[in-house]
């Protein structure tokens, strides 16, 4: 008589699941790497995964979008990786939105996990996306996006 397999997840293995047994197997099937997360289109890295699939004869292991991007859940359309668009950035993996740059930043890239400071004595509002955009402070003065040299008294 064959003893059916076990069911036992891949154990110091993360982001891979063990694969189902074949009918009449007496022993594990192995554990494969998983690929449920998606492509995350325009990003450097690839979603880090998290665990291993559960359960253990599931393709489904839990995965983070990388710096630079981030995950959106949708009802309809699943879970999707994006990376962040102009004048946003995300600096650590995991996140479900990226971040406004801050007054006094830009970044006119996507996917960027930092915002770029404006040039001395200018500014921009939130969410810059161009150098330009940062424009001499009151009493300094210059090109948007340039060096800014104090007006004459």
């Amino acid at each position: 008589v064959c003893a059916a397999c076990t069911i036992s997840a891949c154990s110091g293995s993360v982001g891979q699941y063990r694969e189902t047994c074949r009918l009449g197997a007496t022993a594990n099937a192995g554990c494969v790497p998983c690929t449920n997360a998606p492509e995350c289109s325009g990003s450097s890295a690839p979603p880090t995964y998290t665990s291993s699939g559960s359960p253990s004869r599931s393709n489904n292991c839990a995965w983070e979008a990388p710096p630079g991007s981030f995950r959106k859940v949708g009802p309809s359309s699943g879970d999707t990786c994006s990376v962040c668009s102009p004048g946003k950035f995300s600096a650590a993996s995991g996140l479900s939105e990226c971040s406004l740059c801050a007054s006094g930043t830009y970044q006119a890239g996507k996917g960027s996990i930092v915002c770029d400071a404006c040039p001395s004595n200018s500014n921009t509002p939130a969410a810059s996306d161009e150098r330009t955009d940062c424009e001499c402070n009151a009493g300094w003065t210059g090109p948007d996006g340039e060096n800014c040299t104090q007006c004459e008294a």
